[in-house]
């Protein structure tokens, strides 16, 4: 569901790590929600979602990551390619 942010202006929000200039989003914890906003549009919509909906998210994006990790362990051990000697293979992705 989707609603003014207004009357969560006052709620801390916390930009996404991932955010770059052009896709930034942020989220704020409510008493039974989390909601999800375009910081380029604070003062705009933002989307409400339950807090049980967004750790279910969460855990998909982690999952999601992991296995691509795994593909790119898989892909250096059978290439011996390094992601950190190669000119911006996922390099950011190693831990």
């Amino acid at each position: 569901m989707t609603e003014t942010v207004g009357a969560h202006r006052a709620l801390p929000w916390r930009k996404s790590s991932a955010s770059t200039e052009v896709n930034c989003v942020e989220t704020a914890l409510a008493t039974e929600n989390v909601l999800v906003r375009d910081s380029k549009t604070a003062d705009g919509r933002c989307v409400r979602v339950e807090r049980t909906s967004w750790v279910s998210f969460l855990g998909v994006l982690r999952d999601s990551a992991e296995a691509d990790r795994q593909q790119i362990s898989q892909h250096i051990d059978t290439n011996g390619h390094n992601p950190k000697n190669h000119n911006g293979f996922r390099a950011g992705w190693q831990r």
